[in-house]
């Protein structure tokens, strides 16, 4: 009977042994479940990417505007030059011409880079502080580098900014337009000072020609400034033909609250209508 306990408890003590020792085995993972990715875990990773993505471009077109505004603020122009794509200007020499002007007029140590939005692959809209005012400015990859986009591809900024290089039969102070038609606009070729009286009057003649078909013109005072053309003025809207040789028929508009300063251009859109009929005219810009 001994012998049977013995041999009964010799036997339990080898299973629980043998239990365990299966229960203490260690768990091998199989190689489908090491290397599994789920599809949304994925796409997390596509967005993480592109996000750092647009995270770069974005940095790298403030980087371009912000070491614009430093050149100008310091006056190195060619640098300045070397960080743009500036349409208004025909020659280097001119645009550093310019460029200094700008500088002069301008506080750019003021101006704030506050934001970017990146617009495609290759183009962000950079936000900055002016005068408490915010404007977006352009900025494309051109090959390998960011440059800042200045200028509005009008070739009446191009005609008015570079008179030396455009022969215009313009004098100061005065500006003359030939068959203008609806849409067309103009910039006078020759800058005017505003001075303490912070006004300028323009008076003029415009006519289509044809009795029936009143030439309508829009007239306002825009000043050249760092990037771009900025609006001063209320545009006055004139409708109406006169005659060049009778001085009585001619319009007479104002324009109020210009501050002092220069760089002051006249602009001119053309609202003539039907399509086909342009208006021409002239006139003069008084200051006092």
């Amino acid at each position: 009977m001994k012998k049977k306990w013995f041999t009964l408890l010799a036997t339990l003590t080898m299973v629980a042994a043998l239990g365990t020792s299966v229960s203490a085995a260690p768990v091998v993972p199989s190689a489908d479940t090491s290397v599994s990715v789920s599809a949304s875990e994925a796409l997390t990773k596509d967005q993480a990417t592109s996000e750092v993505a647009v995270d770069q471009s974005e940095q790298e077109a403030q980087k371009v505007v912000t070491k614009y505004l430093t050149a100008m603020h310091e006056k190195n122009f060619s640098d300045a030059v070397s960080l743009v794509k500036d349409s208004r200007y025909l020659s280097e020499e001119k645009q550093i011409q310019k460029y200094e002007e700008y500088s002069n007029r301008t506080d750019f140590d003021k101006i704030e880079v506050v934001g970017a939005q990146k617009e495609s692959n290759s183009s962000v809209a950079v936000v900055i502080k002016e005068d408490g005012e915010k404007q977006n400015l352009k900025v494309i990859k051109d090959g390998e580098e960011w440059k800042l986009v200045l200028g509005d591809g009008n070739p009446a900024t191009v005609k008015a900014l570079n008179p030396s290089e455009i022969s215009t039969n313009a004098a100061v102070d005065y500006y003359r337009l030939s068959g203008v038609q609806y849409g067309t606009v103009l910039i006078g070729g020759d800058a005017f000072s505003v001075g303490s009286s912070h006004s300028a009057t323009i008076k003029g003649w415009q006519d289509t020609g044809i009795s029936d078909v009143k030439a309508v013109n829009r007239y306002e005072i825009v000043q050249d400034v760092w990037n771009g053309w900025k609006e001063w003025s209320v545009p006055q809207k004139v409708s109406g033909n006169s005659s060049e040789k009778d001085s009585s028929s001619w319009y007479s508009k104002s324009f109020d609250g210009i501050p002092t300063g220069s760089g002051y251009h006249i602009r001119i859109t053309g609202l003539t209508t039907p399509d086909g009929y342009g208006a021409s005219g002239a006139g003069n810009v008084y200051v006092n």
